[in-house]
């Protein structure tokens, strides 16, 4: 197996600083992977945690949930999704 050709290597303080400076601003819609109405399940629950935190106790007003029950609501959020696009086509 070769070795990886950046392997020992470091970048300057120099390239660093233009990195932060070409990713200053790009947050949002303005990020160069954004996808918007695309965005998956992953993608939302991951803002969801960035921008709410991660729920330490079950609300279901707030749809803030531990992780078990999180999952379970999901698959019956899934479910009736798929039973509706069944029954419309």
């Amino acid at each position: 197996m070769r070795e990886a050709w950046n392997k020992g290597k470091t970048m300057s303080d120099d390239f660093k600083n233009k990195i932060k400076s070409s990713l200053v601003g790009k947050t949002g819609s303005n990020a160069r992977n954004w996808k918007g109405e695309k965005a998956g399940y992953v993608a939302l629950h991951i803002w969801v945690k960035k921008e709410l935190g991660k729920p330490i106790y079950c609300s279901i007003d707030k749809i803030s949930m531990c992780p078990s029950c999180h999952r379970i609501y999901d698959k019956c959020e899934f479910t009736l999704e798929r039973m509706k696009q069944y029954a419309s086509n």
